[in-house]
């Protein structure tokens, strides 16, 4: 069991030394920045970062490395939280939603693999919310309900959960 333990820490490291050393002065120059998750690392292109307005590269890279950790065996689990943020996008003014940086920084992503474009649709969301790019209107009682769910949430009396689209979204505009 140790074994494995240790095979699967070099292999996640190894996936780490291969994300930094593909990163050099011209992949990195376009990038807002990137997360080396087994070396506990987040690297910021702060003049890019800066020119693009993007407020929140820590906090993305961060939920990268949230997502990655909770779901790196569950690629399933991770497209079931993209089809969630499908979900959420879908009842919104399609105008917007195709107009939105999100949309955009998304066609980047398209020819990765499915449970990858499902995480940065999160981390996507996420940044669009914070900087204002998306807005979504959250009903009355929602909005009374959600700081007892966070209070709830953070004395270990109630779990995170991530069943239905207005969880997910929950879970993105709690963190």
């Amino acid at each position: 069991d140790s074994k494995v333990k240790i095979k699967n820490e070099l292999k996640n490291l190894q996936t780490d030394k291969t994300i930094i050393e593909n990163l050099n002065e011209n992949t990195f120059k376009n990038s807002h920045g990137s997360s080396a998750i087994h070396a506990n690392m987040i690297l910021v292109n702060p003049e890019f970062a800066a020119e693009r307005g993007a407020i929140n590269v820590v906090q993305h890279e961060m939920m990268h490395q949230l997502l990655r950790n909770t779901l790196a065996d569950n690629p399933r689990a991770a497209i079931a939280l993209g089809n969630a943020v499908d979900q959420i996008l879908s009842e919104l003014d399609p105008d917007v939603v195709a107009q939105s940086e999100m949309s955009s920084r998304l066609t980047a992503y398209m020819k990765k693999p499915q449970a990858v474009r499902a995480e940065e649709k999160i981390t996507l969301l996420m940044d669009a919310l914070k900087s204002g790019d998306i807005k979504i209107n959250r009903s009355l009682g929602n909005k009374l309900k959600s700081p007892i769910r966070r209070i709830l949430q953070a004395a270990g009396r109630k779990n995170v959960e991530l069943n239905t689209a207005e969880d997910v979204l929950n879970f993105i505009t709690d963190i």
